[in-house]
């Protein structure tokens, strides 16, 4: 283990450009799920079509009875050691951006200043009429309040969360993170299976690329490094390595 970590502090000492690629493995130590563990994973739980854009469409009364399902496993979350690990590490190394498919928030609250959330996020809601955005809570508070469907104050219209459906195209940040990774050297990937698609490809694009999650991926045989452990104790170990590293160099 230790010369894994070792291997990856070297990799990411000598990147002149990384990212950070992570998935929902990053935030199960801050107690939320992930979607696809067997017996733990929130679609084990829900049935995806539930949460999808068809969905909202034809029964958005349904769709938002299992929305606050998932609202509820990530309301009052904090981050943990590995997207603190993250924020850290932005500052030591070349480590300019967190592509990430969670909709939590955990990395910005974690210090990480450049995320692209390809997947959205839960701080906002947008009228399905005229598309205007407004704030989650406005979403939030008529659901507490027994709504059974949150209404736009613009349009009166079915509001919808600000996160990537199923049958949804990507969210805009998807475009700036391809960019990302065409002009990054090297890729630190945490948490993910990646097998959700395209947002997989970020990764392969790069094309040098470590990977930090306790399952196996379709990517493992070209990974540079591949850890399977805590990604909070790997990546608080690399984060020392570096720091040991830099203190000690001429």
């Amino acid at each position: 283990m230790a010369d894994k970590i070792a291997a990856l502090g070297e990799l990411l000492l000598g990147a002149n450009y990384a990212i950070a690629f992570t998935g929902a493995g990053i935030s199960t130590e801050s107690g939320i799920p992930d979607f696809r563990s067997r017996g733990e994973g929130l679609w084990t739980k829900i049935d995806p079509e539930m949460l999808s854009a068809r969905m909202l469409r034809a029964d958005p009364a349904v769709f938002y009875r299992y929305w606050r399902e998932l609202e509820r496993v990530a309301a009052g979350k904090e981050p943990n050691r590995g997207h603190r690990a993250l924020a850290d590490l932005s500052r030591l190394v070349s480590l300019r951006a967190v592509v990430t498919q969670n909709i939590d928030g955990l990395h910005q609250l974690a210090g990480s200043r450049r995320v692209f959330e390809v997947h959205g996020n839960l701080t906002t809601c947008r009228c399905t009429a005229c598309k205007a955005a407004h704030p989650a809570a406005v979403l939030r508070e008529q659901l507490v309040a027994g709504a059974e469907v949150p209404l736009s104050p613009c349009c009166r219209a079915v509001l919808r969360p600000g996160v990537v459906l199923f049958g949804d195209r990507m969210a805009d940040d998807f475009i700036a993170a391809q960019q990302e990774a065409y002009r990054s050297d090297f890729a630190l990937v945490v948490g993910t299976s990646l097998t959700v698609y395209p947002a997989a490809e970020i990764p392969e694009s790069v094309g040098r690329f470590a990977i930090v999650n306790r399952e196996k991926t379709g990517l493992d045989d070209r990974a540079a490094v591949k850890i399977a452990a805590p990604i909070g104790e790997t990546l608080a170990a690399v984060v020392e390595y570096i720091r040991e590293k830099k203190k000690g160099a001429p």
